[in-house]
């Protein structure tokens, strides 16, 4: 019996070095160089003390620390993995935290000796290494992993509703608890949730709209700096090889065009990444973003303005809006606000459309000043052209109508930028799209109204577009700006780690791996077709 138990214990010896410091954990070939006693205020445990205590005790899957708190914050868990999620901010020092769990005295908290803790913050997530955090009792262990990241991590617990484990948020709103940790910061809220989206709802990664609520209100917070508000949509990105393509395109439209109006709103819809778990698993990468709705357009009721989404492709006659009533849509247009549409707000709505697709050259020249923001048109022209959006025409727009001395003046504003930057949609294709290479040199009218404002020359149009184009090409929408921001995005993704989790979490997404240089490529082709195009026109 005792050479029986002698064998256990050189096996274990042996087991517990490789699985210490095993890639599957994030570990490297184990070194005997380990000079800090501590770390995060948490004692060093070498190897062989570590499979002592392993010999001695039965390994548990149950989460015997209780919860895990770094300088008094919450840590998110993933207890599918048994993993702790920690962000801290770039350029930190793990000397300024330190570790405090729940379970007390009961439980011993060690770090595993390990060559990782001789690397510098920086280098573990950029390397995707992590720490090993081995918790035991009298009786049992457990061995979890630490894994540090600069971004964001949000949790989300509607468990007691789930029903299926694969999508546990339906279509139909569900009750929720959320927690967004920050570096330092920590913010939550209970929330109602569900599944959005279209065609994307077929894949096993989805989107979704979240309400924070509280004692059965709204609850409006500020969630990463963005702004004040219940109502936010989590980004799946899944069929994004790139995983930029939205955000790269809403910055841009953020950076030369939100801001553009005379109303004092941020005009179009705001993105920053997060990673998610949800119900104590890894769920991946998401965007986290400010959705385009009545507070973000800042929506005047007693004025009755007026805010529309362009859904489908289907262009309706004047005529039909006009007889809709209180419809809350007609054909591609949904009126989102007001929630009661009438007779009076889809007038307003004909008018436009009438003007747009159905009017003579003469009628549209004299009045479509009169009704929309010229400046903030020739914008948007200028973002659907810049990332070959051929998704934004019509379809996936904002329409504003905010009210003016006269009547009033329609915004436009683009969503669901994800066919762009050389994508094009592909029905028969696995994620629904492919590169086209004449994507580079292909003309994207931006819809009919830009179109025709630039083709008839409404109020000195072409010229304004030259203008804007020339002073845009110098800053924000010049080669080397764009190629920096795709560098910038993608960086951000790949230093922290998160890049490389979400390919391991969902290997069926579409990913890239050249850093994006086709999006690099695809900018040079691309802005040197739009500069000879705008040239042209203004010969």
């Amino acid at each position: 019996m005792k050479k029986i138990k002698v064998l256990i214990f050189i096996a274990l010896l042996l087991f517990s070095v490789l699985f210490a410091c095993s890639d599957d954990i994030g570990g490297n070939q184990y070194g005997n160089t380990i000079t800090e006693s501590k770390v995060m205020g948490i004692e060093v445990m070498k190897i062989d003390d570590y499979t002592k205590i392993c010999v001695e005790n039965e390994q548990t899957t149950d989460n015997i620390i209780g919860d895990l708190y770094i300088n008094d914050i919450q840590i998110p868990y993933d207890s599918e993995n048994n993993v702790y999620y920690i962000t801290v901010a770039s350029g930190d020092n793990l000397n300024k935290y330190k570790l405090t769990h729940s379970a007390g005295t009961a439980v011993s908290l060690k770090i595993l000796e390990n060559t990782e803790l001789e690397l510098s913050l920086e280098e573990i997530i950029s390397a995707g290494k992590n720490y090993k955090l081995f918790a035991y009792n009298n009786t049992q262990y457990l061995l979890c992993r630490l894994i540090f990241t600069y971004m964001p991590v949000m949790t989300i617990d509607n468990s007691g509703t789930v029903v299926d484990y694969n999508y546990p948020i339906t279509p139909d709103i569900s009750e929720g608890f959320m927690t967004l940790t920050d570096a330092g910061t920590k913010q939550k809220s209970d929330i109602l949730i569900n599944v959005r989206g279209g065609s994307s709802r077929a894949f096993p990664k989805v989107s979704y709209k979240m309400n924070l609520v509280a004692d059965g209100k709204k609850n409006d917070m500020n969630l990463l700096g963005m702004r004040n508000d219940d109502d936010w949509v989590l980004l799946a990105i899944y069929t994004d090889e790139s995983k930029i393509r939205d955000r790269l395109s809403y910055d841009l439209w953020s950076a030369f065009a939100a801001k553009n109006n005379n109303f004092g709103l941020h005009n179009g819809p705001q993105i920053k990444y997060i990673e998610l778990i949800l119900n104590g698993r890894y769920w991946g990468l998401y965007g986290l973003v400010v959705p385009v709705d009545k507070k973000q357009q800042k929506i005047d009721d007693v004025q009755s303005e007026i805010l529309c989404k362009i859904e489908s492709w289907e262009i309706p006659k004047a005529a039909e809006i006009r007889e809709s009533a209180s419809a809350r849509s007609v054909d591609s247009i949904f009126m989102k606000h007001p929630d009661e549409p009438d007779e009076a707000s889809w007038n307003i709505v004909a008018d436009l459309v009438g003007l747009i697709f159905e009017s003579d050259d003469d009628v549209f020249m004299k009045e479509i000043a009169k009704v929309v923001d010229i400046d903030n048109v020739l914008d948007y022209w200028i973002l659907v052209n810049v990332i070959s959006g051929e998704d934004n025409g019509w379809k996936n727009m904002f329409m504003t109508f905010k009210r003016n001395y006269s009547g009033y003046t329609a915004l436009l504003c683009p969503w669901d930028c994800d066919l762009s930057w050389g994508v094009t949609w592909d029905a028969d294709a696995p994620l629904f799209w492919q590169y086209r290479e004449k994507e580079l040199t292909e003309f994207i009218g931006a819809g009919v109204l830009p179109n025709r404002i630039i083709l008839s020359d409404v109020n000195g149009a072409r010229k304004k577009l030259s203008n804007k184009w020339r002073s845009l090409r110098r800053g924000v929408l010049s080669d080397d700006a764009l190629i920096n921001r795709v560098s910038e995005l993608t960086d951000e993704l790949k230093s922290s780690g998160t890049w490389d989790r979400e390919v391991q979490r969902w290997p069926s997404g579409g990913h890239v791996y050249d850093d994006n240089g086709y999006i690099k490529n695809f900018i040079k082709g691309r802005m040197k077709f739009l500069d000879d195009y705008i040239e042209k026109i203004n010969r």
